[in-house]
C-alpha cells in the first residue's frame, strides 16, 4: 500500500511540475502590479523604493550582492580586481548588449559612473563623489 502512495505522490509531483512548466514556457509577458507610478525611468534621479524594484529588473550593475548578502558577484563585469591600496578598482566587462542590441562597452560603463557622480540632478552624487576618474581601455 505505502509503495502505491509513493508511486502515486510521485507522479502528482511530476504532473504538477509539467503544468507549470508548461504554463511558464507559454506565457510570454510578465506583468507586475503596483501601488504607484514610479516618478522617473532615471536611475539616478529616483530614491523611491517602488522605483528600485524596477530598475533591479530592467538595468544591470557592475556587481551585485549575491543572494546570502555576504559578498558580490558579477553582473556588467565579468570580473574585477582592486589594487593593493584599495583606491584603483578595474571592471572587465562582458560581452552583453543594450535592449537595441547596441554592443555595451567599457566606455559606456565609466560614462555611467561619472555621469553618477556630476549630473545635477544624481540623488547619488555625494555617494559617487569618492571616485576620481573612470577610464576605459576598451
Amino acid at each position: 500500500m505505502k509503495h502505491r502512495q509513493i508511486k502515486l505522490l510521485a507522479a502528482s509531483v511530476f504532473l504538477a511540475l509539467s503544468v507549470v512548466s508548461e504554463i511558464a514556457q507559454a506565457a510570454g509577458v510578465l506583468t507586475i502590479g503596483r501601488r504607484e507610478d514610479s516618478t522617473t525611468f532615471d536611475p539616478i534621479k529616483s530614491a523611491q523604493n517602488a522605483d528600485n524594484w524596477v530598475f533591479s529588473n530592467v538595468f544591470d550593475p557592475l556587481v551585485r550582492v549575491d543572494k546570502s548578502g555576504t559578498k558580490l558577484e558579477p553582473g556588467v563585469a565579468e570580473s574585477w580586481t582592486i589594487s593593493p591600496d584599495g583606491k584603483v578598482y578595474t571592471f572587465k566587462i562582458r560581452e552583453t548588449r543594450f535592449s537595441d542590441g547596441t554592443p555595451l562597452t567599457a566606455s559606456d560603463a565609466a560614462f555611467s559612473l561619472i555621469r553618477i557622480r556630476d549630473d545635477e540632478g544624481s540623488l547619488w552624487r555625494d555617494s559617487y563623489s569618492i571616485i576620481a576618474k573612470a577610464e576605459a581601455t576598451d
